[in-house]
């Protein structure tokens, strides 16, 4: 189904329906979002079947409950004045796209008008204007809600129907559009959404469904009690993952709680929550934050808890103690997943006992080295994490290699005694700190993050920030010139410490002057509304967490330096990024931080370029991962590995920097490392796998007893030992811990 715009909805749900209606692809529908421009009145759909016809529809999300009054000429909805019906828009709209295209001489096909009501159904619309005969007729002629949730037999069955009994006007005899007079109407209307090189969110989520729905299904069977902790890096699917079980259990009439920590991930979720298709059997899916579900629990039940200034961790500890002393039960869930669990505080425990029943399902996301308010885990993540299923995520989807390769190089160095070169040898073998198995992003070409310096001009100058604005204005145009064809300025996402520095005032500065419009998620009346594609977006390091963007451009690192847990703030924000990573910074001004990203950048591309960095490296032995037989001595070119022989890694193996920069022997070292890795995750023979399965029953007990989380607790599926460096390793990286040593 071929979408030829850009398009930008003015509410998520119009956005969620358009989405779904791309997913209806049958390779006869074509799709033109938001025509505007001219003496044209905004368009939200211009839809052509090239085997039916063509089609204006104007989408309207409203429920049925707040439309007051309707006929084909007004309508009144709720606290709202009387304004033209949604039909009469979109008839309007048709003369208007038709003037537009006869004027240019070009062919118009025909066409009928229709609305398209997404959150009123066919019945919900006959039962309320069940005495109006002009309104039930109408209704003949519009789509609701079943139309594009029954797939796209049922929905190409009632564009017929429509065609040839329109809401208003004369009906048309359905026929074959001339391909012709499609090419033509791109000509004219564009084609700019058709070069995108990004994927849509319902294009990502229909990707998501296709690998990881029997992922889902294995994890929370409906059939069973669940009790699972995602654990990974940034970027490795663990929202991805609860959105999918989420879909899974809403699809089979589950009530779905989706928690998370801050109101940017939440408009996020609930952005990506919209775009599911949802069926007549479908459940609920509630995405809130944990302190809005909170202050939600206090009012409904009347529990007169008093919120003091932004004491919230003492509102909530008090919530939570009146509901347990008056037995308080207001809704309980089948499912509930929290997002970002390892900054969710003690009150989390009780909380979760309190809704949730004994099979309740209870899944939760813990992202590595992500902390920004606990030093250490909460005894109720450690409860459950040891009595969960665990399962940690080793692949990275979102970011680049060299990006994440950087990311975690210079986070695992910022506090550690190790040299940055020591690091980055063991990061780009995959060996990260604090995980079991080695990490792997998909995506391996890329550039490592750079840094970029503007200069700092006095000159004429009267306050502190017009002196960087004419240096940062050079280096944001360089960067919008970066975005790709098809990518929106939404897809440039800036991050600053504080929004009460300099740097964040120059840059409002910068903007305002080049004319870009923005979304300033620093503004928290701002962190609910979603963003639109011509909006460059500005957020917190601290609110970014679970948002992406192609490019992501970071500034003020000197400042940022200075502030807690600054570490875990440069991690989040240079994992935001999908494509680039830019840091920006004042000649004036060589930050610490930005100073470690250039040695991990220029180790990455040593690596990849075959250049010596290794006398560099000093000597440190490295243990061998669990897959290995026998380490293999140092310096000795270690034998091909077969299926009898899995590979050993020694010293060398992990990354082979060659001493000389001869073209003839030019290895990539990307390439090298990418197939030793598929080589290691190839399946190993049966007998070996009967070994490990053995080992599992012996070490294992079959169930744990239960402990406050409902009474089927999966059982711990490592050791004790190992899952406390596991659960420490996500708080404190001072050190390396090698979780895979016994």
């Amino acid at each position: 189904m071929p979408t030829y715009r850009d398009y930008h909805f003015a509410h998520a749900s119009e956005k969620a329906a358009f989405e779904q209606l791309q997913s209806l692809d049958d390779g006869h529908i074509h799709l033109w979002p938001t025509i505007e421009g001219g003496r044209l009145h905004e368009i939200d759909l211009f839809l052509i079947d090239d085997a039916i016809g063509a089609f204006i529809v104007e989408i309207k999300a409203i429920p049925i409950r707040v439309l007051e009054h309707f006929n084909a000429d007004s309508m009144t909805v709720s606290n709202e004045r009387p304004k033209r019906s949604a039909i009469k828009q979109a008839q309007t709209q048709l003369y208007d796209l038709r003037s537009y295209v006869d004027g240019q001489g070009r062919y118009f096909p025909q066409t009928v008008a229709t609305v398209l009501w997404t959150k009123i159904s066919r019945k919900e619309w006959q039962q309320t204007w069940a005495k109006n005969k002009q309104a039930l007729e109408l209704g003949h002629g519009m789509l609701f809600r079943e139309d594009i949730d029954s797939g796209t037999e049922h929905f190409r069955r009632q564009l017929t129907t429509l065609f040839q009994k329109p809401a208003i006007r004369q009906g048309n005899t359905p026929g074959t559009v001339p391909q012709l007079a499609i090419q033509e109407l791109v000509e004219i209307l564009g084609n700019k959404a058709a070069e995108r090189s990004d994927e849509t969110d319902q294009q990502m989520l229909e990707k998501f469904e296709r690998y990881y729905r029997d992922v889902a299904q294995q994890r929370a069977p409906l059939d069973a009690v669940s009790r699972i902790t995602l654990s990974g890096v940034p970027g490795t699917g663990k929202t991805w993952q609860l959105l999918s079980i989420a879909k899974f259990h809403a699809e089979h009439g589950k009530n779905v709680l989706f928690l998370c920590y801050n109101h940017v991930l939440k408009t996020n979720i609930e952005q990506m929550v919209g775009a599911f298709r949802k069926g007549p059997d479908y459940g609920r899916i509630t995405v809130s934050t944990i302190f809005d579900h909170i202050g939600l629990l206090n009012d409904t039940g009347n529990l007169g808890c008093v919120l003091h200034g932004d004491e919230f961790d003492a509102f909530a500890d008090e919530v939570i103690q009146q509901m347990l002393m008056r037995d308080f039960l207001w809704e309980t869930y089948d499912t509930v997943l929290l997002d970002e669990a390892q900054d969710l505080k003690q009150y989390v425990g009780p909380l979760l006992q309190s809704i949730t029943l004994e099979n309740t399902n209870i899944v939760i996301g813990v992202g590595t080295g992500q902390n920004l308010y606990l030093e250490t885990a909460p005894e109720w993540l450690n409860t459950f994490m040891k009595e969960s299923e665990d399962c940690e995520l080793e692949k990275v989807y979102r970011t680049t290699a060299q990006i994440f390769q950087a990311a975690q190089i210079v986070c695992e160095a910022f506090t550690s005694k190790e040299q940055i070169e020591t690091v980055a040898k063991r990061v780009l073998s995959g060996r990260c700190h604090g995980l079991r198995e080695e990490v792997r992003p998909l995506r391996s070409i890329g550039r490592p993050p750079a840094i970029r310096r503007y200069k700092v001009e006095s000159g004429s100058a009267t306050t502190p920030e017009e002196m960087h604005v004419a240096g940062m204005k050079t280096q944001v145009e360089a960067i919008l010139s970066e975005l790709e064809d098809g990518e929106k300025l939404s897809d440039i996402l800036f991050l600053i410490p504080t929004n009460k520095s300099l740097t964040y005032h120059a840059l409002l500065q910068t903007l305002d002057i080049l004319e870009v419009s923005r979304i300033d998620f620093t503004i928290q009346g701002n962190r609910n509304t979603t963003p639109r594609d011509h909006q460059v977006r500005i957020s917190t390091f601290h609110s970014s967490r679970g948002v992406e963007a192609s490019i992501v451009v970071l500034l003020d690192l000197e400042r940022l330096a200075e502030r807690t847990r600054a570490r875990q703030q440069l991690y989040i924000g240079l994992t935001r990024a999908v494509r680039l990573a830019i840091v920006l910074e004042p000649d004036i001004a060589v930050s610490q931080l930005a100073t470690l990203l250039e040695r991990a950048a220029a180790c990455i591309n040593a690596a990849s370029t075959q250049q010596d960095f290794k006398k560099n490296i000093p000597a440190r032995p490295v243990k061998p991962s669990p897959v290995s037989i026998k380490p293999a001595p140092q310096f000795i070119e270690p034998k091909p590995a077969t299926q009898d022989s899995p590979p050993t890694p020694s010293d060398e193996e992990i990354i082979d920097i060659p001493d000389t920069n001869d073209d003839e022997t030019e290895i990539v070292v990307a390439t090298q490392l990418e197939t030793t890795l598929d080589e290691k995750s190839s399946p190993q023979p049966a007998q070996e796998d009967t070994k490990i399965e053995q080992a599992k029953d012996i070490d294992q007990p079959d169930r744990n007893e239960p402990s406050g989380f409902g009474t089927s607790i999966f059982a711990v599926m490592t050791s004790k030992a190992k899952r406390g460096k596991q659960i420490n390793a996500i708080y404190d990286w001072s050190t390396y811990v090698d979780v895979t040593a016994e």
